[in-house]
């Protein structure tokens, strides 16, 4: 267990240490980040997970990418307001990268984890993950993604 949870602590590394690199975070909260990701993975590696550890997770994850989009919006901000040696430091911090894509593809994958251990209960909460999951990638654009949910729905839920 511990194997997994490290391994999917060290793909999340390089989108970390993007963000760290741009200033969007610091390298406290960079620790802060991986120590909540550690212990959420934690919980969904073991046998009696439960759909609150996956929708927890995820709000979090969300939490965390609201943030770094205000920080990059602010980056861009004071990009507009530098000169000269400033503004390319500035720029370079909010020119895009890495960091800015893995939060995102990182709350998708939560998703499908979820579905794919409690997408099938017919209790209320099977649907409602696929709804939300649904309104998530409808608000990112994931226009691709929404379409094989709705398939994958469809499969699985007949005449819903």
């Amino acid at each position: 267990m511990a194997e997994n949870v490290e391994l999917a602590l060290e793909r999340m590394l390089p989108a970390l240490q993007d963000l760290e690199k741009r200033r969007i975070f610091e390298p406290s909260e960079i620790s802060q980040i991986i120590d909540r990701r550690r212990r959420h993975e934690y919980k969904l590696q073991k046998r009696t997970a439960e759909l609150g550890d996956f929708v927890r997770y995820i709000e979090d994850e969300l939490r965390l990418e609201r943030l770094r989009r205000m920080r990059t919006a602010r980056l861009r901000r004071r990009l507009e307001a530098c000169s000269g040696e400033e503004r390319d430091a500035a720029k370079a911090a909010a020119k895009g990268g890495e960091g800015d894509f893995a939060g995102v593809r990182h709350v998708h994958k939560l998703f499908e984890r979820a579905l794919n251990k409690f997408g099938q209960r017919a209790d209320g909460a099977g649907p409602a993950l696929w709804e939300q999951y649904a309104t998530f990638a409808e608000r990112e654009g994931a226009g691709r993604t929404l379409a094989r949910l709705y398939g994958r729905a469809l499969a699985l839920h007949p005449g819903r």
